[in-house]
């Protein structure tokens, strides 16, 4: 669970900088952003994922 999200937006270009999560136990996380590539394409299945490429492991589907 988090409280609060601070964004740090460059004002002259508007990208987003970074990214800090403060959760309630006190804990916080940060992303930074040091390249960022707007519009990029990406093929159809890119952000497929395809269990045949991982013989061996359990794969456990949390959509549900």
């Amino acid at each position: 669970d988090y409280s609060k999200l601070r964004m740090n937006v460059n004002k002259a270009t508007k990208d987003v900088i970074s990214v800090e999560a403060f959760a309630k136990d006190g804990s916080r996380y940060k992303l930074s952003i040091d390249n960022l590539s707007p519009n990029k394409s990406f093929a159809a299945g890119h952000f497929t994922f395809n269990k045949a490429d991982y013989p061996g492991y359990y794969i456990e589907d949390l959509r549900e």
